[in-house]
């Protein structure tokens, strides 16, 4: 009986109710799952979850889905913006400036040794958080683009919560304050520097 119930629904109706019931609700999901971070485990469990909630009452999970990922996803992106940029955002520092203002006290490496630089030697940076705080630290170059360079941080900052061993930087010419010789390199990058 159910059967010919079924068929003798309009068929807009039913393809409605196919996509309220069944389509709709996991590709909002899906969408709603960006929210969080990635790497985020609520990413995998919130889609594994759909399954077990049966077709009928998957619209109204979605809709409890949408808060959570509204509150926690979002607003915890927005907090993180909020820190990392406002109260603990770094930039780089301009090394040929701080040399221009103390060319005494400030070396930085020539034109020529900078553009000399490659895949592989490591060079030194200027980091300074928006509180004031500075950190000089080496990275490993990566690559050379037309802008710049690509690099690996080679130090583990002391206190940029936003900065990690191994973290990828981008930085221009004017960035580099030291440069390392990679055959003089060891486990501790602060020796062997060409400023020497």
């Amino acid at each position: 009986m159910e059967l010919l119930d079924l068929l003798a629904t309009p068929w807009p109706l039913l393809v409605l109710a196919l996509l309220v019931f069944g389509f709709a609700p996991r590709l909002i999901l899906r969408l709603l799952v960006l929210a969080f971070p990635r790497g985020d485990p609520r990413r995998d469990e919130v889609l594994g979850e759909l399954d077990a909630v049966p077709y009928k009452d998957r619209p109204l999970f979605v809709a409890e889905q949408f808060e959570v990922a509204l509150i926690e996803g979002f607003g915890g992106r927005i907090r993180w913006l909020w820190t990392r940029k406002v109260t603990e955002g770094w930039s780089l520092t301009d090394g040929v400036k701080m040399n221009r203002r103390n060319p005494g006290k400030f070396y930085v490496p020539t034109d020529d040794e900078k553009d000399d630089v490659e895949p592989g030697d490591i060079v030194k940076l200027g980091f300074k958080t928006r509180s004031g705080w500075g950190e000089r630290m080496w990275v490993r170059v990566t690559k050379r683009t037309r802008r710049g360079y690509v690099g690996l941080l080679h130090n583990s900052p002391v206190a940029i919560p936003d900065l990690w061993h191994e973290k990828p930087i981008r930085f221009k010419r004017e960035h580099i304050i030291d440069i390392d010789i990679p055959a003089e390199v060891d486990d501790d990058p602060t020796h062997g520097s060409r400023a020497e």
